[in-house]
C-alpha cells in the first residue's frame, strides 16, 4: 500500500497527523509507527480528546476538574497489519490501552501541541508508546502540562494530571 509521507519522522519511527473527529471530541490524533516499540506490534494511535465533548458528564473522569484525556493505544496487528492514515473507520485497538491520562488547565490549542510533542518524543526515540513505559509517560506528561500551564519546569507529584 502506498501511503502519504509522514508528518513527523525520527530515528525511532514515523507519524501521520490524522483529522480530529469532532464527534469524538479529539483535538489531536496521530497514527504512529514505532518498529522497536514492542516485539509483536509496531503501530499506535496517540490522541487527546476534550472530555466535555461527551456531554460534560463526569462519568469516566479521573477527577472532577479533568478537561482532556491523553490516550495511546496499540493497533491490533491481526485485525489491521498496515494501518492507512487516510482510513475513516477507527483502528482496532489492543486492550488494555497503553497510556490514559487526564488533565486540566490548558486550552484546546495547547492540548493539541501536547499531543504533537508526545508524538515527536516517540519518533525521536525519547519515549516508547508501549504501556510498559507508563511511569515515564506519567512523569513526562506532568512536566509537559506544567510547562504549558506555567512556563516552569516540573517539580512535584502526579497530582497535576489527576493520576496517582
Amino acid at each position: 500500500m502506498q501511503r502519504r509521507a509522514p508528518d513527523q519522522e525520527g530515528p525511532a519511527g514515523e507519524a501521520w497527523h490524522l483529522p480530529a473527529s469532532r464527534d469524538l471530541g479529539a483535538v489531536g490524533r496521530w497514527l504512529v509507527r514505532c518498529p522497536k516499540g514492542h516485539p509483536f506490534w509496531q503501530w499506535w494511535v496517540v490522541s487527546i480528546g476534550h472530555l466535555q465533548a461527551f456531554g460534560g458528564v463526569a462519568k469516566g473522569r479521573f477527577y472532577p476538574k479533568a478537561e482532556y484525556e491523553f490516550v495511546i493505544y496499540a493497533i491490533d496487528p491481526e485485525a489491521c497489519a498496515e494501518p492507512d492514515p487516510e482510513a475513516e473507520k477507527p483502528y482496532p485497538e489492543l486492550i488494555p490501552l497503553d497510556v490514559v491520562e487526564q488533565f486540566d488547565g490548558v486550552n484546546s490549542e495547547q492540548a493539541e501541541r501536547l499531543c504533537s510533542t508526545a508524538v515527536q518524543a516517540i519518533v525521536m526515540g525519547l519515549l516508547s508508546p508501549d504501556g510498559d513505559h507508563l511511569p515515564q509517560w506519567k512523569k513526562a506528561l506532568c512536566g509537559m502540562i506544567d510547562h504549558i500551564r506555567k512556563g516552569a519546569s516540573y517539580v512535584g507529584s502526579d497530582e497535576r494530571t489527576g493520576s496517582g
